[in-house]
């Protein structure tokens, strides 16, 4: 069985279940970090709530696709619930979303400023 490649905080993630753990610790580190965050998924069949959004947070956004049919209502009602208000207008769902890998986070963990 192949399992996809998951790119988080730098590194390509062969997703198994022998990964799982180091998975959801990345995504939970990501998460508690980033001021910057963008969450590209093929689909969803559930959502984590007790994930922690770094309260410096200033730009999240969630795309959600239903490329394989499988995407949930209630997985994507817990995300909006759990969303901060702030963001609830970034959270897209795409009928079509062409991606190699069923899901993405990326993100950045620190506010660069201008260059000179």
């Amino acid at each position: 069985m192949e399992y996809p490649v998951v790119p988080i905080h730098g590194k390509l993630f062969l997703h198994s279940p022998q990964t799982e753990n180091e998975l959801e610790r990345l995504y939970r580190k990501v998460f508690s970090e980033a001021v910057e965050l963008t969450v590209v998924s093929a689909y969803l069949t559930n959502w984590d709530s007790t994930l922690k959004l770094n309260s410096r947070c200033n730009s999240f956004r969630v795309i959600v696709g239903k490329d394989f049919g499988i995407t949930k209502k209630a997985a994507c009602t817990n995300l909006l619930e759990w969303m901060p208000p702030r963001f609830k207008s970034e959270f897209w769902w795409r009928a079509v979303l062409t991606a190699s890998i069923p899901r993405l986070s990326s993100g950045k963990n620190k506010v660069v400023g201008p260059t000179r």
